[in-house]
């Protein structure tokens, strides 16, 4: 009963869920995100207190991994209704039936979880309590590991040769990608084509993941990332994409001057958003050096905005170009794909392409999901984020890897390639600490 309402209440336009559209496989969920249908008519019903009926449309292999991502999550309509907006803002407005409940939340400084009583498998459960600590300072988070009042800390560049030879150091390469969305809708200069891939093919991004991350990161250079989808002879999806975006300062300052005979105008002044995290700023100022140095012309300015309001500015078009990132949140390429459809919330760059939708729409009918036509859905896709690429509607960056110390009494840490980033159910303080 508790997923019905959580589902129905997602779906419901009322609720304007950002991500409604992941329900899409569900009987009726788009008519009634569009205001078709009411939201009892959601293809999912309670048998009982203990069985779920799902209908879906069509047979998609990710499925049961989509049900794993947070929006599937079961709310209870009784605290729900009772919180009315405050639901989710803060821990005594946050119900769980996870491993763990949240007892502490203060925004943008630190929370606390403790284990959940309630929990069906609390017994694997072994953590007391959990605290997270905002830091954005990543030299403070250092010392404060350095002193014991961190287990686990994540290092920029200039940490990363202190510490790499120390048995608590290690690196991963996750599967979140890095890029500038440009927005063509605010800034008119950046409705030129040639300015934008002009942009995106000035900043030398071998250098920035050296220089700036120094963490296992990989310059990138397309939409979707590497080692995450293979096809049956293990052959990498990315692999067939063709992408116009790869550093070549010669060949930006030609486009510039396209773009300046074009528009008629010799200065180009555009507008940089990003976090207010110190490495954010490091990061914006070394885009700025690189862009100002490659591209004659063109001034760029930087504005960091917390967290929050960086996504409210992102939502409502109100910037020119942004630094954002994208973690998967299925095991398909679709995942990365579907941002930049027409109508989807994530797009915000004002890109539109009805041949780039409609592949996307094809690739998931019952047709192509079936294992036969895997090859040729492959190729659908990867000429689909081919076209997206050539617009250059984002600079793609990098491929994000991580370098962390982590203390060697944390065991049985689980990271996840797609959907939340971890798992703590499991983790365990062993040995001396």
């Amino acid at each position: 009963h508790d997923f019905v309402y959580a589902w129905q209440r997602t779906v419901n336009p009322d609720t304007a869920a950002e991500y409604a559209y992941m329900f899409e496989n569900i009987e009726n969920a788009k008519d009634i995100t569009a205001g078709k249908k009411k939201p009892e008519e959601l293809g999912v019903k309670a048998i009982d207190d203990q069985t779920l009926e799902i209908k879906l449309i069509k047979d998609v292999p990710w499925m049961q991994s989509l049900f794993a991502f947070g929006s599937f999550m079961p709310q209870n309509e009784k605290f729900v209704e009772k919180q009315g907006k405050k639901f989710g803002t803060t821990a005594d407005a946050t119900l769980s039936n996870g491993p763990f409940i949240m007892k502490e939340w203060k925004t943008e400084d630190n929370w606390k979880l403790v284990p959940n009583k309630e929990y069906w498998d609390k017994d694997k459960v072994k953590l007391k309590e959990v605290n997270y600590k905002v830091v954005k300072e990543v030299q403070t988070a250092v010392n404060m590991y350095q002193t014991g009042k961190l287990d686990t800390v994540s290092l920029d560049s200039s940490n990363v040769n202190k510490y790499k030879d120390r048995e608590d150091f290690s690196t991963q390469l996750n599967s979140s990608n890095f890029f500038f969305r440009i927005n063509k809708t605010k800034n008119k200069d950046l409705e030129n084509q040639d300015l934008r891939k002009a942009f995106a093919k000035s900043i030398d991004k071998e250098q920035y993941v050296k220089s700036l991350l120094n963490n296992g990161s990989v310059p990138s250079d397309k939409l979707m990332v590497k080692d995450f989808v293979k096809d049956e002879d293990g052959k990498d999806y990315i692999d067939g994409v063709k992408s116009p975006l790869g550093y070549d300062k010669e060949e930006a300052k030609k486009l510039l001057e396209k773009a300046k005979k074009a528009t008629g105008k010799d200065k180009f002044n555009i507008e940089l958003l990003t976090y207010d995290a110190d490495e954010s700023k490091k990061a914006a100022e070394f885009v700025k050096e690189q862009v100002e140095k490659n591209l004659p012309g063109v001034t760029l300015k930087i504005k960091q905005q917390p967290f929050k309001q960086k996504l409210a500015l992102e939502s409502k078009g109100d910037y020119d170009i942004s630094f954002a990132g994208w973690g998967p949140d299925y095991p398909d390429s679709t995942t990365f794909l579907d941002l930049f459809k027409k109508n989807s919330p994530h797009n915000q760059t004002g890109y539109a392409n009805a041949e780039y939708d409609k592949a996307l729409e094809e690739a998931n009918s019952d047709e192509m999901l079936k294992d036969e036509n895997s090859e040729k859905r492959t190729k659908l896709l990867q000429d689909a984020e081919t076209k997206f690429l050539d617009s250059a509607s984002i600079g793609p960056l990098y491929q994000q890897g991580v370098a962390r110390l982590r203390q060697p009494y944390v065991k049985n840490w689980q990271p996840h390639k797609f959907g939340g980033d971890y798992s703590l159910k499991e983790v365990e303080i062993a040995g001396a600490k």
